[in-house]
């Protein structure tokens, strides 16, 4: 199961997570009725399927559908699930199959859980919910740092800005001075004189 985390998130962004699903059924078929025909051939009680009269009960027609819809239900959230988050959490996750277990298992067939069994759920579930918290924590952290630097960034080229259009002249200014100096270096002697003690 540890290997299947690992190799759902390693081809998640090629794999579309239903063909991952369809495949996991088809290995169900394939294994499935191989496992099916050795019973019968060997005889062997603990692999040999049950006869067909059991189908005729709709109880347990019911529930075999009902375990089949639950078990793909599973695995296509398992894919969804695997193909975002790091393989260490989604194994920490899956073991919140042990508490729901424990409660399934009163209000289906009204047995409690033993005190050892009860503390151990509770373990299960206070890792869960610090693993949580801190990939919370550390999430918020990064945005955070991301929003800084851009406030940073914008800031720096705001500044910049001001600086260069404080050390320039202005653009008109710059135009008239060298058309003021165009003009008199083009002009005759004496009327050069002249702009020149106009200018000055």
């Amino acid at each position: 199961q540890a290997m299947t985390y690992c190799l759902i998130r390693r081809i998640a962004g090629d794999v579309h997570f239903m063909q991952m699903t369809v495949a996991y059924g088809l290995c169900g078929v394939v294994v499935g009725s191989g496992v099916i025909g050795y019973g019968v051939i060997a005889k062997q009680p603990i692999v040999e399927p049950a006869e067909l009269s059991v189908l005729e009960s709709a109880s347990v027609t019911l529930l075999n559908l009902t375990v089949a819809g639950l078990a793909i239900g599973a695995q296509i959230f398992l894919n969804l699930g695997c193909a975002r988050i790091e393989s260490t959490v989604a194994a920490l996750i899956r073991t919140l199959d042990i508490p729901l277990a424990l409660i399934f298992q009163y209000l289906i067939f009204g047995e409690a859980a033993k005190a050892l069994e009860i503390g151990g759920a509770f373990i299960v579930l206070f890792a869960c919910a610090a693993l949580t918290a801190m990939k919370q924590h550390k999430a918020n952290r990064e945005e955070d740092d991301d929003d800084d630097a851009v406030v940073r960034r914008e800031i720096t080229r705001s500044i910049g800005s001001l600086s260069t259009c404080a050390a320039s002249p202005a653009p008109a200014t710059l135009l008239a001075a060298n058309a003021t100096v165009a003009k008199i270096a083009s002009a005759p002697s004496g009327a050069a004189q002249g702009n020149q003690v106009a200018i000055v």
